[in-house]
């Protein structure tokens, strides 16, 4: 397997690689077993989002409930979302020039290493506005997401598994760990306080960018239209990383699929986005659930994503990517309009469990972009897909917020209903189309 490409034109950062080049090398040859089915690289990457699970899952679940637990009231939590997602939103795009410059292993690292860190920092907050810097943090190292992605894909078609397959089983990984461990932060939170659960989340965490440091690297891909080998854009010059970036946005944009498939994600992420934020709230709220509670729907709904996305992935390949998403979407409407039915404990199990067909939406409409662009375009693509999803993560929290505030029913009906509404352009947008790249991705299912 190809190492990093060095930029014909070494600097600061490049100089920083070199030095730790023998720890990378060092950690790239430790020997780790391979899963069934799996070559090395996807194995540790399993590996690694079961840990991030691990660490993630301690406060993912209870996250709007310990802000409002430091004094925000419903608008605050949905302004604090908002405002990560704003910073988000506003890299997403940036990043996709950032992943022209090859390193998409140490950007993976990096990004969720600083991610580690911001989350420690939570520990620390004495008012809710004291996680804001935290926040920013977490949010600003999204300029990094198009260059994991990038990566990910590229290591699906090197071991031919498949880009469904890979991201199913490294999100099948992370929501079996986040199966233990919200219980278990519900737990700590309980009997040592909202802030014990950090220093943990830094462990787990921790480890998984360890994990994440003994992959392999890649030089980038070729595109197949316009780039050669010797082409600086794509040989790794720093240069041509900014004429690589737009010429790449100009190819995407340019493809009608590509469009349509943006404003069908925009759609459901404005479904699901208005109402995510408060399910543990409400339950707090209306059903009087306590944060160990709260921890055991949120193993509930880890447990539903575990198996939706491998599920979900037997559909798409038996069925095609529409069927598929459909079957996402309406599991997510069940969530919304479940989390208001009962008190009872199974029923909002059940609900969380249907939950899953979040991650799975997520992991469809991805498939769906490498279906319909090269692959040297996948990194600006997503970092496209996350703005289109970022603007409605802006906009709905707060104003899912307020409508809690008036009803707290209403975002969840809301949600359920637009989520319904969204269908006919999904039924339209994930129609089948024939791979961009035929052959590049063996083992990926049907061409829908």
């Amino acid at each position: 397997m190809e190492t990093v490409d060095p930029p014909a034109k070494p600097g600061r950062a490049s100089a920083g690689l070199a030095l730790l080049a023998p720890v990378g090398r060092a950690l790239e040859a430790t020997p780790l077993p391979s899963l069934p089915g799996l070559g090395r690289n996807a194995s540790v990457l399993a590996y690694a989002w079961f840990l991030w699970g691990l660490g993630a899952g301690l406060w993912a679940y209870t996250w709007p409930v310990y802000l409002a637990s430091l004094g925000a009231d419903p608008v605050q939590v949905g302004s604090v979302i908002g405002i990560g997602s704003l910073i988000a939103t506003l890299v997403y795009l940036p990043g996709g020039f950032v992943a022209q410059l090859g390193h998409h292993k140490w950007q993976m690292v990096a990004l969720h290493g600083l991610h580690t860190v911001a989350t420690g920092s939570f520990a620390l907050a004495g008012d809710w506005w004291h996680v804001v810097p935290g926040v920013l943090v977490q949010n600003f190292v999204a300029i990094l997401a198009p260059a994991v992605n990038g990566y990910l894909t590229r290591v699906a078609d090197e071991e031919r598994v498949g880009v469904a397959r890979l991201y199913s089983v490294i999100g099948s990984a992370q929501f079996i760990a986040m199966t233990a461990s919200p219980p278990a932060g519900g737990w700590v939170s309980r009997e040592f306080g909202d802030h014990a659960v950090f220093p943990l989340a830094l462990l787990g965490c921790g480890l998984s960018v360890l994990a994440m440091a003994m992959c392999r690297s890649f030089a980038l891909p070729v595109p197949a239209a316009s780039g050669t080998p010797s082409d600086p854009v794509r040989s790794g010059r720093r240069g041509g990383a900014l004429g690589a970036g737009w010429a790449s946005y100009r190819d995407l944009l340019a493809s009608a699929p590509v469009r349509l498939l943006l404003v069908t994600s925009l759609a459901v992420n404005v479904a699901i986005h208005v109402a995510i934020q408060f399910s543990a709230i409400y339950l707090r709220d209306r059903f009087a659930y306590d944060a160990a509670g709260i921890g055991w729907t949120g193993a509930a709904a880890s447990a539903g994503a575990a198996v939706i996305v491998l599920v979900i992935e037997r559909l798409r390949r038996k069925w095609g990517l529409r069927i598929a998403m459909v079957a996402s979407c309406v599991l997510t409407a069940v969530h919304f309009l479940a989390t208001l039915a009962s008190p009872a404990l199974w029923v909002q199990a059940l609900g969380y469990f249907c939950r899953g067909g979040i991650p799975a939406i997520g992991t469809l409409v991805t498939v769906a972009l490498t279906d319909r662009s090269d692959r040297a375009n996948v990194a600006s693509g997503v970092a496209l897909l996350a703005t289109t999803g970022g603007l409605a993560a802006i906009v709905m929290p707060p104003l899912g917020g307020w409508m809690y505030a008036m009803l707290p029913a209403a975002p969840f009906v809301a949600g359920a209903g637009a989520l319904i509404l969204a269908q006919a352009l999904v039924w339209v947008t994930f129609r089948p189309v024939a791979r961009r790249e035929a052959g590049t991705s063996p083992g990926g299912g049907d061409a829908a």
